[in-house]
């Protein structure tokens, strides 16, 4: 039987310049390598919630959602749609210090922002960095985001 690992939930925001040539990425101290923002989800937070919130405790910078939905946005009295993430991914996240082993559920969407407003705001982050496609695909990150960097960049 597979091991059956605690499911956690994240949201993650990769952000684009206006034109798509560039994405921004932090450099995460804890597992060494280039990312885009995002974290977990707090308690009845909604994950374009949550991604709009860390992109602004991490970077310090306010990013536009680029949204896309099914049913153009629809409202009633009682029904809202959410913004759609571009995907969901599900990753096994490695034991580190106390915490065990795990999987995070993260809700990925594409963002804009305007380059070079971003600082790093947090401890876990050392850099943060506008990269062309090719220079991501040169860098030291996970094969995921190379591939997001091929389909979102032009």
């Amino acid at each position: 039987m597979p091991e059956q690992l605690k499911n956690e939930f994240t949201a993650t925001g990769y952000i684009v310049n206006k034109e798509r040539s560039k994405m921004l990425l932090i450099h995460h101290n804890k597992i060494n390598t280039w990312l885009p923002p995002g974290g977990h989800m707090d308690a009845n937070e909604l994950p374009h919630e949550c991604v709009l919130r860390e992109t602004k405790e991490e970077i310090g910078i306010d990013v536009i959602l680029i949204n896309n939905t099914f049913l153009d946005n629809f409202v009633s009295d009682t029904e809202k749609e959410l913004p759609l993430p571009i995907c969901i991914f599900h990753e096994i996240i490695q034991p580190h210090k106390e915490k065990p082993k795990h999987m995070h559920i993260d809700f990925v969407y594409l963002c804009e922002a305007k380059e070079g407003k971003a600082k790093p705001l947090l401890k876990e982050i050392s850099a943060i960095k506008w990269f062309t496609r090719d220079e991501i695909l040169a860098s030291n990150t996970f094969p995921s985001i190379k591939t997001f960097a091929q389909k979102i960049l032009q």
